[in-house]
């Protein structure tokens, strides 16, 4: 949450004026969202290995989970993950992708042979699932207080009237401060 409020701050004072003369937030909040994700594309480039965590768009530089069925990345704090998974991993949405869509509900029991017969279903189904703030489909998302609707980490702080899942495996909500 620190480095969320650092990067706030460095916001350049044009892009805190643009949006403080916005006086309808839910007519903008689409152009709101671009500018900052603008903001963090020229302001915290990537290392050269391109890769960087789809919760906090930092580098990643040390270990990261990488969901098998999406392969979007993230660090394991910024997921909220207790500890760096030994086995595969599978981000919210592919977890539910697995149990409610293809009815498989003991995929963490999966070998290599029957994760990588999965994964292009998976995928069919991922890319049919957006964030129902930003309206992208790419990167780690949570599950809010409705069935099947999703959102980016980084957008739910953004957007106070989202609210988030609190069923297991969901990310525990008093982690972000309301911006």
């Amino acid at each position: 949450m620190k480095e969320n409020e650092a990067i706030l701050n460095s916001i350049k004072d044009d892009a805190i004026k643009t949006f403080t003369e916005m006086s309808d937030f839910n007519k903008y909040k689409g152009t709101v969202i671009s500018l900052y994700r603008k903001y963090l594309e020229e302001h915290h480039e990537a290392d050269k290995s391109g890769q960087v965590c789809s919760v906090c768009n930092k580098c990643i530089l040390d270990k990261c989970v990488e969901c098998k069925g999406c392969h979007c990345k993230t660090h394991a704090v910024c997921y909220n993950l207790k500890r760096h998974p030994e086995k595969v991993w599978y981000c919210i949405v592919c977890e539910d992708i697995l149990r409610y869509c293809m009815n498989v509900p003991d995929y963490d029991k999966f070998e290599e042979e029957q994760i990588d017969r999965v994964e292009p279903e998976i995928m069919a189904n991922r890319n049919e699932i957006f964030c129902c703030i930003c309206g992208y489909s790419e990167g780690a998302m949570i599950r809010t207080v409705l069935n099947g609707v999703y959102c980016h980490l980084s957008c739910v702080s953004w957007c106070e009237e989202v609210q988030l899942s609190n069923t297991k495996g969901a990310v525990d909500q008093s982690l972000f401060q309301k911006i």
